[in-house]
C-alpha cells in the first residue's frame, strides 16, 4: 500500500508527470489528480494500519512492530523518498543517481528490513538485508528505465 501510494503520487503532473506506467494509464490518468492525490494520501496511513491491525502479536513482539513502522515512516518521510523526489524535480542530472538511491533503493531496502524484522532476524542479518534491498531497488529502476524506453520505441 506504501509502495502504490508512492507510485501514484510519483506519476502526478506535478511530479514525475506520466501519464502512464508499465502500459497502463496512471492512477491520475484516469481518475484526476485531485483522486490521485487523495489516494495516495488514504493509502500510506491504511499500509500503517494493515501492520497494526494484521500482526499476530504472539508470533512478532511489539518492539519489532514498532521497528517496522518506524522503517516504512523513515523511508517515505523526510530523509527518504521525499528528498529523493525534490532532488528528482530540482537537483539536476548530478544528483539523478542519489534520487534514484533515495527513492527507490531505499523502499526495496525497507521492504527486506522489515521482512527480516517481522521474521525475527538479528541485527548482521539485518545489515545484510539492507544492503541487499538497496542494491535491489536501485537495478530495479534501471531495468524499470530500460524497459520503458523499449515500450516508448527508443533504439537503446
Amino acid at each position: 500500500m506504501v509502495h502504490a501510494a508512492s507510485l501514484i503520487h510519483d506519476d502526478l503532473p506535478c511530479m514525475d508527470d506520466d501519464p502512464s506506467r508499465q502500459g497502463q494509464p496512471s492512477n491520475h490518468t484516469i481518475y484526476g489528480d485531485d483522486m490521485a492525490i487523495l489516494a495516495g494520501d488514504a493509502l500510506f496511513p491504511l499500509g500503517f494500519q494493515h501492520i497494526v491491525s494484521n500482526t499476530p502479536s504472539n508470533l512478532v513482539p511489539e518492539p519489532r512492530l514498532l521497528r517496522v513502522i518506524t522503517e516504512i515512516a523513515q523511508t517515505v518521510g523526510s530523509t527518504g523518498m521525499a528528498p529523493g523526489q525534490f532532488l528528482d524535480l530540482e537537483g539536476g542530472p548530478e544528483a539523478v543517481e542519489f534520487a534514484q538511491e533515495k527513492k527507490f533503493g531505499e523502499m526495496s531496502q525497507c521492504s527486506a528490513v522489515c521482512g527480516g524484522l517481522l521474521g525475527g532476524a538479528e541485527d548482521d542479518k539485518l545489515d545484510r538485508l539492507m544492503r541487499y534491498g538497496r542494491a535491489v531497488g536501485v537495478l530495479y529502476r534501471v531495468v524499470d528505465d530500460i524497459l520503458e524506453e523499449k515500450m516508448k520505441g527508443g533504439d537503446d
